[in-house]
């Protein structure tokens, strides 16, 4: 089933992301101001590159169940990149080597979208109580909260989606590709941007 092989075979990645992610940091609660601009800027590239292309995808955004517009993040990350002091003009897409033509793929990026907003609740009420984002005035976080107590009921809707468009193997096939090269070009934007941290 979709839902199984998405999940175990990605599991290399999807480690690798949270290594470089700042994931230790944010549950110990030693993320840095810096280190949480980093955050905001990957994501909100990575969610404006693939809601642009998905915006264009009629058979994406027409998705029976899936309600496209209410999970659109971009808006809600450029937010939080005016909340630290940053321009969200001064961030593009350049860069970021995704395939996004492939309606299956692009399916598969975009479980590892939604698929960060389990964690999400988690990670706003850890980043309230960190003191390093606290003493610089931070106390609303638009993206990691995004869906307040619509969480669950908003993932088990997402998986019924996939597990509908998951028609054959070959379709099952493109989602786990689509899912695991996200999962690897967002730890590329994590390793060359932790490199100005150094």
């Amino acid at each position: 089933m979709i839902l199984e092989r998405l999940k175990s075979e990605t599991r290399p990645q999807h480690d690798k992301i949270e290594e470089v992610g700042f994931s230790s940091k944010i549950m110990s609660g030693q993320l840095s101001l810096e280190e949480y601009k980093l955050l905001v800027i990957n994501n909100y590239r990575m969610h404006k590159l693939v809601e642009g292309a998905m915006e264009q995808m009629p058979e994406v955004k027409n998705l029976e169940g899936l309600d496209f517009d209410s999970r659109k993040k971009t808006a809600l990350l450029a937010e939080d990149l005016k909340n630290v002091g940053l321009n969200p003009d001064d961030y593009t897409t350049e860069g970021i080597n995704l395939d996004l033509s492939d309606f299956h793929k692009a399916m598969g990026t975009y479980y590892v979208l939604e698929g960060s907003t389990l964690g999400g609740s988690v990670i706003s009420r850890k980043l309230a109580t960190n003191e390093n984002l606290a003493s610089a005035g931070l106390t609303d976080f638009k993206f990691y909260g995004c869906y307040g107590d619509m969480v669950g009921p908003k993932w088990k809707a997402f998986q019924q989606v996939l597990v509908n468009v998951a028609t054959d193997a070959t379709a099952e096939d493109k989602m786990v590709a689509g899912a695991a090269a996200t999962f690897t070009a967002m730890t590329d934007m994590f390793v060359a941007s932790r490199a100005s941290l150094a």
